[in-house]
Parts: structure tokens; C-alpha cells; sequence
């Protein structure tokens, strides 16, 4: 047993004071002996050894309450397990990811826990001590050390982040400190979640530190999240319906029943449902787009699901679409059925030229080029269509009978044409509705249609689907999958060729066509983790200013151009979820929206046998139990303290005094 205060120990001189004061009460009396007093003598022996042992018992108690009482001044304790503190140097890693906002009890969070015990492991340690302070956002005061009272500062500043580390990533970072070259002490404060830390042997990859590991294990690991968002057709027109269909996870062990599902879109609620989730499992809720929308949108879905409450909101961004824009090349001015197709031009961009007055710029911007009954292909033409086609949109090819083959193959492949003598005019099988190409065009999968009939003036070969074919099984429409898609068709749309032109199903297949070449849609949404997005935007200058605006924060991104693409570089550590306006010299150029990465949501952690098994493989590695704050302050305390016994002695002193009252009192 050691003492915190010695120099009190002095204070036990005091106990000649009790002593004392027995031996002047105890001072021997004259006797004087009277003849009425000879029939007492035994009775008054009795009383003397009685008051003697009544003396003596106060005595003792008086000796060991001013024992006590000076033992309680002078600290007395238990000398340390460790013999001292290996460093006046620590590192304290503390993960302030979305995951710690989990409870470890009834009324407190795992972040809450992880900040006081940081106080506690700050009182361990000298004045003189020096610490690095390390989050998930690697900000820059991570860089240098800090004093006690400063890493005090810095804690209540701290707040949860949308930034996960793995293992690995936060030890590199520590190893890439020099100020931090020698032996250290890192006291490692996390959730150890598996989604996020990734392989914890990374913990035990440097021998020089000595490594504390303090888990904050959930009291539940149970959590409902938004697992995807996606709109049935992405490309969103407006007074044009569409669905916003929302799967959802169930990432624990209880059923979920009639969770209650809102979608709100602008601040304004517009739709709302409910549905139930079995343990571990996904469903998926639907809402209709009927609303009028502005240009750019910004939306949520939310639900309550208690103690996890970080992603029960999930923001994404909708924006009407641009127009699609097809090309058609002819071999003549006169108007096609093609034109008429796409003469809808709230929908459609469409521009037409004859093979004669191409413009080829125009041509670039495409996202569906149709050539219609081309009869000859210069090698330019040629090389420009390639050229689209591998990088900028989708090529629908439909054939002439008069057209010269060969000049076709260095974009189309080797040709097979069918003489006039053999050509026969037959039906079209009928459309295999299971086919995602056919999604949603027709209401009925199993309805049988009057189909067209076509005289093909070609044999399409190597396609890697086929759309519509001949009932003999050979091909009308297909498609090869290049970089974008080559679409095929058999035979001209001309009346004395095929009936497919004057058709119920020939508009719904082209606007099928041009829609699903429509390649650069604005994302729903990003994560927190992403460093770079990528937005679609015209009129914007190579000195142009971008700013990414919220309620209260503006942000200037890193900003480049590539064509019409926007590339913005974000700070994630300056982002938390919710709803960004793009501004480019104040003009309003869209709307992005930013959530937690879905790996925050899955709680599973690294349970205390796992991180046992890692301390036992490592001597240098350590384990804390964390069951409670008074634990924590109490186990490391003893390791590195000592076990303090003050409260013990003073307890012992006030029993002893109270002895002594009953004592004087009572015997």
C-alpha cells in the first residue's frame, strides 16, 4: 500500500492525544475505607473491571477513528498494474461516424460514452502530457499535438460525421505522422463495426505503439434503412407519368409492421404508405409522380424507426429531363415517317438532313442517329458514324433496297441482302413482353397482337438480341451491343416493304429507342464517401464560379469541364446529408442530394471475442471493458493509478466514531 499525500502520516501523532486523556481519567484514587462500605467490596470489584473495559473499548475506538481519518488525508492506495504511463505522448482516435449515434444504454449514445471517456484518459496522464486527436474527417487539427486543455476544447467541437475510415486507413494515417516517430500510447475509441472498419488486423501491424482498444457495443443492433431509390423510367418528363419506387432493408432480428412511409417533394408532403419488413430482408414501396415539377426538385422519404434514428431520412433530387435528340439522315429531302414520329417537341429535339447537307457538329450532340434508306456511305461518313457510335449515342440503321452493301461494313459489319426473287412478305412474330426493352410500353404481358407483316431486303446475323423477328424465326429488329447500341431493322419502313410503319407498336418501339439512348441522367443521389460528381450542363465558361448552397452553408467545389460535363471535386468533410443547389455565376444550375453511405447503416460489430482473440495474438495491443462509464473510469484507474482506498478508510474512521458514541452512551 502506498499514500498519495505522505507527508499527512505526520498527523499520527495525534494519537497520543487519546491516550492521554485515558491515563488522566484512569489516575489511581486515594482509598479511604468506611465500615458501612465492607458488604459492597464485591460489587464495586464487579464495577471497576466493567468501567475498565468500557475505557479501553473507547480507547481503541478513539485510536483507530483518528487512524482512519489520518489515512484518509493521506490517500492511501493500491500501486498500479502498470508500473506508470509508457508516454507523456497519446493518440486518441475517436470515430465520429453516423454508426456511434447508436445507444450503448438507455440514455446514452456511443459517441456521448466516447467522449467522456476520453476525459477520463485525459486525467491519467501529466499536465505535460502531449495528445493528437484523430476523427473520421482527418481534419487539419489532427496534424499537430495538442495540450490537455485543448484536446478538452476540441472534444465538445466535435460532432458526428458522415465519413467512415477502415482499420487500415486511420493506422496509415497515424504511421504517417512524424510527430509521432517514437513509442506511443493510441487509445482507439470506436464502434468496431464491420461494414466500415474492414480487417482489424490491421491494429496489430505496428509493434512500436502500445494499442488500447475501447469498444462501445450497442445495447441493440437492429436498424431500417432506404437500401436503393430509383424512378421506373428515368427519364422524367413533365405531366408524364412515373413511379418512385423505394426499397427498404430490415437489417435486424424483429418483424417490422406498418412502417409508415412519407414522401415529401419540395417541403410539401404528396404521398404517403406503409409496408412491413420481415428480419433481414427488403421491400419495396411505390409512389406515383403526379405532382407538376419544377425544372430541378429536391425530395425525401422518411419513417421513424427508434434508437437509429440518423437514416430514417433519405434526400434525393429530381430533374425534368432535356429533351431527347434524335437525328435522322435520309437519302433525300423529302419528309419520312421517322419526322412524324418524332415531331412531339416538348419531348424531342429532332433535326433531319439528307446525306447531301449533313452538319456534323449537329450530328455529335445526338443521342439517337437514325439512318433511313441510305444508298451509298462515303469512308468520312463512315468514320464520323463509328465515331458516334462508340462515343456519344445509339445508331437505329434501316435499310434500302437499291444501297451499295459494301460501303456499309466498316460500320455495320459484313451484309447479307436477299434478291428480290426470294424476298416474301410474312407476319412478324409476336413480342416477347418479357423482354426489358418492352417494359411498361404495353399494360398486358400475355396480350397477343395483330402484328405486321415485312419483306426483308437483308439477313441480320450476330446480333446479341433480338427484338422483333419473323415467324420463321429469322431477325426484323435487333440490336448489337457495341459501346452504345447498333440497332438493325430487316427491311425499309416503306409501305410496299413492311405494314410495321402504319402499326399501333411502331411509335411506342421508337420512343422506346430514343429514350433508352438518352445516356446522362442527373443522379437521384450521392453518398458522403464520393469524392467527384458528374452533372450535365451547357453556358458554363472555363473561369465560371460554382458553388454547391444549402440553408446556411455555401461551399466552392473544385469544378472542371469535359464537354458538357461538369466535374465537381467535393469536400465530403465540409457536406452532411441533405439538399445542394448548384450555382454558376448565380444562375441556378441544378440540384444535387447527399446521403449517408448505406455501410453506416448496417450495425453488425466486431463482438468482445473477436478483439479478445486480437489482444491475446498481441501483447501490445490491450483491451477495455466499457460496460458503463463507472467501469471504464474504475478499470483504467486501477491500471494505471492504482486502486484507491481513501473512500475506504473514511467509511472505517466515521464507523469507529460512531462506535465510540454508542460506546459512551449505552455500556
Amino acid at each position: 500500500m502506498s499514500f498519495v499525500y505522505p507527508q499527512f502520516l505526520y498527523g499520527l501523532l495525534a494519537l497520543g492525544i487519546p491516550i492521554i486523556i485515558h491515563l488522566f481519567n484512569f489516575r489511581k484514587a486515594r482509598k479511604v475505607y468506611f465500615s458501612s462500605n465492607q458488604f459492597l467490596l464485591s460489587i464495586k470489584k464487579a464495577t471497576s473491571t466493567k468501567m475498565k473495559v468500557k475505557h479501553y473499548l473507547i480507547l481503541l475506538s478513539r485510536l483507530l477513528f483518528v487512524l482512519f481519518l489520518v489515512f484518509t488525508f493521506a490517500q492511501p492506495f493500491i500501486p498500479a498494474k502498470e508500473k506508470n504511463i509508457q508516454s507523456n505522448m497519446a493518440i486518441i482516435y475517436l470515430d465520429n461516424s453516423y454508426s456511434m449515434s447508436n445507444y450503448v444504454d438507455d440514455d446514452q449514445t456511443a459517441f456521448e460514452a466516447a467522449i467522456s471517456f476520453i476525459e477520463i484518459i485525459l486525467d491519467v496522464y501529466p499536465q505535460n502530457a502531449q495528445f493528437l486527436l484523430l476523427t473520421n474527417d482527418f481534419a487539419p487539427y489532427s496534424n499537430t499535438s495538442k495540450s490537455k486543455n485543448e484536446i478538452l476544447e476540441l472534444i465538445t467541437e466535435i460532432n458526428p460525421s458522415g465519413i467512415s475510415r477502415t482499420a487500415g486507413e486511420v493506422i496509415r494515417r497515424i504511421e504517417g505522422n512524424s510527430q509521432f516517430e517514437s513509442a506511443a500510447d493510441i487509445y482507439w475509441l470506436s464502434d468496431f463495426q464491420k461494414s466500415t472498419s474492414g480487417d482489424i488486423s490491421f491494429l496489430a501491424s505496428d509493434t512500436s505503439y502500445n494499442l488500447f482498444l475501447i469498444p462501445m457495443m450497442f445495447n441493440r443492433s437492429s436498424n431500417v434503412y432506404v437500401d436503393s431509390l430509383y424512378l421506373s423510367n428515368p427519364f422524367l418528363i413533365q405531366s408524364e407519368t412515373n413511379k418512385l419506387n423505394v426499397v427498404l432493408k430490415n437489417d435486424g432480428g424483429d418483424l417490422i409492421e406498418d412502417l409508415l412511409i412519407r414522401l415529401a417533394i419540395n417541403d410539401i408532403q404528396t404521398a404517403n404508405g406503409s409496408l412491413s419488413l420481415d428480419p433481414y430482408s427488403n421491400a419495396q414501396i411505390t409512389f406515383d409522380l403526379t405532382m407538376d415539377l419544377d425544372k430541378f426538385n429536391y425530395g425525401r422519404v422518411s419513417f421513424e424507426d427508434f434508437p437509429v434514428t440518423f437514416d430514417n431520412d433519405f434526400n434525393f433530387a429530381l430533374t425534368l429531363s432535356d429533351r431527347i435528340s434524335v437525328v435522322e439522315i435520309k437519302s433525300n429531302d423529302s419528309t419520312t415517317v421517322i419526322e412524324r414520329v418524332f415531331g412531339n417537341q416538348r419531348i424531342f429535339n429532332f433535326r433531319s438532313y439528307p446525306s447531301s447537307n449533313l452538319d456534323y457538329n449537329d450530328l455529335l450532340k445526338a443521342d439517337l442517329l437514325i439512318l433511313n434508306e441510305l444508298q451509298e456511305l462515303e469512308l468520312t461518313a463512315n468514320n464520323i458514324f463509328s465515331e458516334f457510335l462508340n462515343q456519344n449515342g445509339d445508331l437505329l440503321f434501316i435499310p434500302s433496297a437499291l444501297m451499295n452493301g459494301a460501303s456499309f461494313e466498316a460500320l455495320l459489319g459484313p451484309l447479307q441482302f436477299i434478291p428480290d426473287t426470294l424476298q416474301s412478305s410474312q407476319k412478324l412474330d409476336n413480342l416477347d413482353l418479357a423482354n426489358p426493352f418492352f417494359s411498361e410500353i404495353f399494360e398486358s404481358s400475355d396480350e397477343a397482337f395483330d402484328m405486321p407483316s415485312a419483306r426483308a431486303v437483308i439477313n441480320i446475323t450476330g446480333s446479341n438480341e433480338n427484338l422483333i423477328k419473323f415467324r420463321d424465326g429469322k431477325n426484323f429488329l435487333s440490336f448489337r451491343q457495341l459501346h452504345n447500341k447498333l440497332y438493325l431493322m430487316a427491311a425499309p419502313l416503306r409501305p410496299d416493304y413492311t405494314s410495321l410503319a402504319s402499326h399501333a407498336i411502331f411509335v411506342p418501339i421508337m420512343y422506346r429507342m430514343a429514350m433508352l439512348s438518352k445516356k446522362e441522367f442527373d443522379r437521384l443521389y450521392y453518398t458522403l464517401e464520393e469524392s467527384t460528381i458528374k452533372i450535365t450542363t451547357d453556358s458554363i465558361g472555363g473561369e465560371s464560379i460554382v458553388r454547391l448552397k444549402n440553408p446556411g452553408k455555401e461551399i466552392i467545389p473544385g469544378a472542371r469541364i469535359a464537354g458538357n460535363d461538369l466535374m465537381l471535386d467535393i469536400p465530403k468533410f465540409e457536406l452532411i446529408p441533405g439538399h445542394y443547389a448548384i450555382e454558376i455565376e448565380n444562375r441556378h444550375a441544378g440540384t444535387i442530394a447527399f446521403n449517408s453511405d448505406k455501410s453506416e447503416s448496417l450495425l453488425s460489430q466486431y463482438d468482445i471475442e473477436n478483439l479478445t482473440d486480437l489482444t491475446e495474438e498481441n501483447s501490445y495491443v490491450r483491451l477495455f471493458n466499457t460496460k458503463g462509464f463507472d467501469n471504464f473510469d474504475k478499470e483504467i484507474k486501477e491500471k494505471y493509478l492504482g486502486i484507491p482506498l481513501w473512500r475506504i478508510t473514511l467509511i472505517l474512521a466515521l464507523i469507529f466514531l460512531f462506535i465510540e458514541i454508542l460506546l459512551i452512551r449505552f455500556l
